[in-house]
């Protein structure tokens, strides 16, 4: 019933006024009463007073708390899912701030809206003792209270100064949502047990969204710094240790070892990292095609990413210093690193080929024997020879050879007629000037041929350039 002293509405069961304390008629002396005229603003009507614009204020601040509390777990939680963390929390940028202050700002309008409703005050106004009501002394309806708390979004413009400037202007100290949802904010202190639930709610709430985001901030992984080749070694052998400072030379293995860290990691830990290596010679030209390799697995601990890559110098090589070109790229992080250490390489010049033709002709006891000269081979054994083929033309990196063999014996007679002895029809990505083809080969004769001197003739052809070239070497039997 309406309290016939102040006009606050009390529940039934209520023997004195829950706001004045004025005594209520007894229930079997009620009266039903007509709903009074508004509490606030007419002379000489007593009823609660509008509240005060500093407890409004703190009221204010102390829902502002709770909302950071919100802020904190979407904004940590948004950050570990799109990116984001970072050593003492997150960064409110990218895709995790928009879905951060998006539900911190719905939570807010949910909160406000269904509080005020419901009770008439969120926590921070049940703490600060003040209450929405409807402007005729009646509970403040969920309708009203959407309305007011929509409207937020004209009075919160500028800081909350238009807000503040309306209420100013207003007798009852109403701002604009309060005005279009008929209500006003009144003084109404709860009682002892009702405040104390109340800021047990409040620190719960505070306290539970802060050790949320902590715990969420503890599980994320490591925030990643930019990742950073940070360790980069060339090695004697693939497993060996740290290689002395030195040249190399053409044709040696160049054997590497990398670290990386600073990358980032996903909630799973997994980490989607790309490396690539490309050898340059001292003109610039790539010396082969890129290495790339890629790492889509899980990193536990910070502990950097180890591995390892080699590649082979070409015998062809110029002298002069060569680079290693190495590059990291962090498809979760968006970021990449690179290091381009120089390889000094040392040895005898090789003159350019201005046309086809064979030189270093060699010929070997085996395969990687020394070479034998004069070339005097017994009956019995393997005569083992290499040479190299330089001036061979290219067409979009490609070569194509066709080498001829016959071997002609000490009488003039044909001993071996090879007409397919060799074919190459191959991709180079590196033919400099000095570029050559190396081949090996090996003529085995059968017991008691006669001795005396043989004759090799090479016919190669060279299909890119439609060049020929006839070969002759000779070796004795004896």
């Amino acid at each position: 019933m309406f309290c016939p002293n102040c006009g606050w509405k009390n529940s039934d069961a209520s023997s004195a006024c829950e706001m004045c304390a004025h005594p209520l008629p007894s229930r079997s002396g009620r009266k039903a009463a007509a709903p009074p005229p508004p509490v606030v603003g007419a002379p000489g009507l007593a009823g609660p007073p509008v509240a005060r614009l500093g407890d409004r204020m703190i009221a204010v601040v102390l829902d502002t708390v709770v909302l950071a509390a919100v802020f904190a777990v979407t904004g940590m939680w948004a950050a570990t899912r799109w990116g984001g963390v970072s050593e003492s929390g997150f960064s409110v940028t990218g895709k995790a701030g928009v879905v951060a202050i998006a539900a911190t700002l719905l939570f807010g309008f949910l909160y406000t809206s269904l509080l005020e409703g419901a009770f008439g005050a969120t926590l921070g106004k049940a703490m600060a003792g003040v209450q929405v009501r409807m402007t005729h002394g009646g509970e403040c309806t969920m309708g009203a209270s959407f309305l007011r708390n929509l409207l937020r979004i004209v009075d919160a413009l500028a800081g909350y100064l238009v807000g503040f400037f309306i209420a100013i202007f207003s007798k009852q100290r109403q701002r604009l949502g309060d005005h279009v949802a008929d209500t006003v904010v009144v003084e109404r202190e709860p009682s002892k047990g009702l405040r104390a639930l109340v800021v047990f709610l409040w620190l719960a709430g505070v306290g539970g969204g802060a050790y949320g985001a902590y715990v969420i901030h503890r599980a994320a992984p490591p925030p990643a710094t930019g990742i950073t080749v940070a360790t980069l070694e060339f090695l004697e052998s693939e497993g060996g240790p740290v290689r002395k400072r030195g040249p190399y030379r053409p044709g040696d293995q160049v054997f590497l070892r990398y670290e990386l860290t600073g990358y980032a990691r996903d909630t799973k830990n997994l980490v989607d990292v790309s490396i690539t290596m490309v050898p340059y010679d001292a003109a610039g030209l790539p010396l082969d095609k890129p290495t790339n390799l890629v790492l889509r697995e899980p990193v536990t601990g910070n502990i950097p990413i180890t591995g390892k890559l080699h590649f082979r110098l070409p015998p062809f090589v110029p002298p002069g210093t060569c680079k290693v070109m190495i590059k990291a790229e962090d498809a979760l992080g968006k970021r990449s690193a690179e290091r381009s250490p120089a390889i000094p390489v040392e040895g005898t010049p090789i003159a350019p080929a201005t046309k086809l033709e064979v030189r270093d002709f060699t010929f070997r006891s085996s395969e990687d024997g020394p070479p034998v000269s004069p070339p005097v081979f017994l009956a019995e054994q393997p005569v083992h020879y290499s040479f190299g083929i330089f001036g061979i033309g290219f067409r979009d990196d490609k070569a194509s050879l066709h080498v001829a063999y016959r071997l002609i014996g000490p009488s003039g007679e044909v001993v071996l007629d090879r007409p397919d002895w060799q074919s190459v029809e191959d991709t180079f990505v590196y033919h400099p000037a000095t570029f050559y083809l190396p081949l090996t080969a090996r003529v085995s004769l059968e017991a008691g041929v006669p001795r005396g001197r043989y004759t090799q003739r090479h016919i190669i052809e060279d299909r890119i350039t439609g060049t020929k070239l006839e070969f002759k070497s000779a070796f004795e039997i004896r």
